[in-house]
């Protein structure tokens, strides 16, 4: 069944500093190159008043529910794992979808810039999740800061911030900051390092080094800016701030205003 997932949504940028300068944007030929391989089989489908949840496209599922409707699942909605994989959606891709993205790229998993996972003076900057990226790189003796999405001065080596991969496959950190992590996936024996997503968490979330946590500052229901169909429940247990995320019921979006789940307009 389709889990409960913490959302993605593009960090707010702050106010520019005079110093921040903008990349030099680079030239996309020969880097958009898609890989040859045997697409993926899709065999799940909602059919003789069956149920049980699987993916149909390389993105995008079903849940199938007998003589009701079947419930469709877009995991672009969920940016943290655009992917349908295993009967669910995922940060990575089923063998046979990762032709969605090019070999060799930059994989957008949201609008925004991001930045690049090896190279510190390089961004990539992303009109919507799954669309090609746009390289840019900072001026000599810049790199990338996260905080406005522009270049700054390189001024100390912690300046120079890069993606910080573990040994095997699974999530990987950006320094010190907590707004953007990583998915790094290895193949092979001995394993090689073949993908690098780079994720932001969404507003008042933060990564604790396996998901983005929603920071609970007052007891109550909270809207999820990126996918309106779920809001976030908090409350206090054992003296800590518990964040739920909530589905609401099919074809319903969260009004903050009303504090439930409504049709909408």
């Amino acid at each position: 069944m389709f889990a409960k997932v913490i959302l993605l949504v593009v960090a707010s940028q702050a106010c520019l500093v005079s110093s921040d300068t903008p990349g030099i944007r680079q030239t996309a030929a020969g880097i958009f190159q898609i890989a040859p391989m045997a697409a993926a089989v899709f065999t799940h489908k909602c059919e003789n008043n069956n149920f049980g949840a699987g993916c149909t496209e390389c993105q995008k599922g079903s849940v199938c529910l007998g003589t009701e409707n079947a419930a469709d699942v877009d995991c672009t909605l969920t940016p943290a794992t655009p992917y349908c994989n295993k009967d669910q959606c995922s940060a990575v891709p089923l063998e046979g979808c990762e032709a969605n993205a090019p070999v060799g790229t930059f994989i957008c998993t949201a609008e925004g810039s991001f930045p690049d996972p090896k190279q510190c003076g390089n961004y990539h900057y992303c009109e919507k999740a799954n669309a090609a990226a746009d390289l840019y790189s900072c001026p000599s003796g810049n790199v990338y800061n996260a905080v406005t999405g522009l270049c700054k001065k390189n001024s100390s080596a912690a300046d120079c911030v890069v993606i910080k991969c573990p040994s095997a496959s699974g999530y990987g950190s950006y320094g010190t900051n907590k707004t953007l992590y990583a998915y790094c996936r290895y193949a092979g024996t001995p394993a090689v390092l073949t993908q690098t997503i780079v994720f932001k968490c969404a507003p008042n979330s933060a990564f604790d080094g396996s998901t983005c946590v929603y920071q609970c500052s007052k007891e109550g229901k909270f809207e999820n800016t990126v996918n309106m169909s779920t809001y976030y429940e908090c409350s206090i247990s054992g003296g800590k701030w518990v964040a739920t995320l909530t589905n609401c019921p099919t074809n319903k979006k969260f009004d903050p205003t009303k504090q439930v789940c409504v049709t909408p307009n």
